[in-house]
């Protein structure tokens, strides 16, 4: 297993085997590779909190399937009190989803929901989905996220909703392998 750090976030976690770190993770992560002050975590959070710190897809997939990915995103605290807290967020993809996916269904949620030492919330929604081959197939969707000091760590993780096909110990490991500081 491989480990991934965000040194200016604190962040750290496990890369499960058969999974890789996506390109532009790693881009990101180098150009932002400054010494870890306080300023520059603030300029990092300010700067593409959309575009993702840490992207990974599994490589052993099906080609006609959901290709399984996880993301990390960071946003700053005050952003994410003024969007009004992680339930307010859940709220708005969980609209979202609603209106992109006529069959969505909210399957689990949770509030508060603690892991990695941060409290937060949590969320896990399917609905089905075309592939770029146009097949119709089941996927499931997870959302936490984590409170952490100076920032909000948002995890994504998509994928096939089949049990068989849904890498779910992959990312139960994943998540807790997080360390946060």
């Amino acid at each position: 297993m491989n480990r991934f750090s965000e040194k200016l976030l604190g962040f750290e976690c496990d890369i499960p085997d058969g999974w890789d770190v996506l390109p532009g993770a790693w881009a990101r992560k180098a150009k932002l590779s400054a010494a870890p002050t306080s300023e520059k975590v603030e300029e990092l959070l300010r700067a593409n909190t959309d575009i993702p710190f840490l992207s990974l897809q599994q490589t052993r997939n099906d080609p006609y399937e959901c290709v399984p990915i996880i993301q990390c995103t960071a946003k700053s605290l005050q952003v994410m009190h003024k969007m009004g807290g992680p339930d307010a967020v859940i709220d708005v993809v969980l609209a979202k989803m609603e209106e992109a996916y006529p069959d969505f269904q909210l399957i689990q949620r949770l509030s508060p929901y603690l892991i990695a030492g941060a409290t937060g919330a949590y969320m896990k929604a399917g609905m089905s989905v075309l592939n770029e081959h146009g097949v119709k197939f089941s996927a499931a969707s997870e959302m936490i996220l984590l409170l952490a000091s100076g920032y909000c760590l948002i995890i994504g993780f998509s994928g096939p909703s089949a049990v068989d096909k849904r890498p779910a110990a992959d990312f139960d490991a994943f998540v807790h392998s997080i360390r946060m500081a």
